[in-house]
C-alpha cells in the first residue's frame, strides 16, 4: 500500500477575486474542503485501484455513489459532500482510462460539494505521477 502524499494547501488554495455589489472580494476554498494528504494503491484481492483523501477535522459517515458506467464508486461525506475514497473496478477499466474516468465521475456527480470537487481534482492533477505509479508498474 502506498504511503500518504502530503499536500501543501497553498498549491491548491488559489485566490479568486470577484466583485460583490461593486466591492472587490478575495475568495478562498474552505480549508476543511482541501485534502491535506492523498494516496493511491492497487487492491489485488478485489482487483480495484483505490484513491483515498485525508482532511483536517473529524471523520464523518459516508455514503457510496456508483458512477453511471458502474466502474467507479465514490465514498462521499454525508454531511460535507467531501470525497474520501474513490474505488475503480479494474476488471472493467483499462489502465490508460483510469484518470479520465475518475475525472468524469467527479464532474457529473451532484453528491460532491463543488468546492471539494475543485480541490480534489487539483490534488489528483498535482499528484498524478506519484498517485497512479502503481498502475503503471
Amino acid at each position: 500500500m502506498q504511503s500518504w502524499i502530503s499536500i501543501n494547501p497553498t498549491e491548491i488554495q488559489k485566490q479568486k477575486s470577484t466583485e460583490v455589489m461593486g466591492i472587490n472580494v478575495n475568495v478562498f476554498l474552505p480549508p476543511s474542503h482541501v485534502p491535506n494528504a492523498v494516496r493511491g494503491y492497487f487492491n489485488e484481492s478485489h482487483h480495484t485501484f483505490i484513491v483515498e483523501f485525508k482532511y483536517i477535522g473529524d471523520q464523518e459517515s459516508l455514503k457510496d455513489v456508483l458512477s453511471e458506467d458502474g466502474v467507479i464508486k465514490l465514498y462521499v461525506g454525508r454531511s460535507s459532500g467531501r470525497i474520501f475514497k474513490i474505488v475503480v473496478d479494474m476488471k472493467t477499466a483499462k489502465v490508460r482510462e483510469v484518470q479520465v474516468k475518475i475525472g468524469r465521475a467527479l464532474d457529473i456527480n451532484n453528491d460532491i460539494n463543488p468546492t471539494n470537487r475543485s480541490a480534489a481534482s487539483s490534488v489528483l492533477n498535482l499528484t498524478k505521477d506519484q498517485l497512479f505509479s502503481e498502475l503503471r508498474a
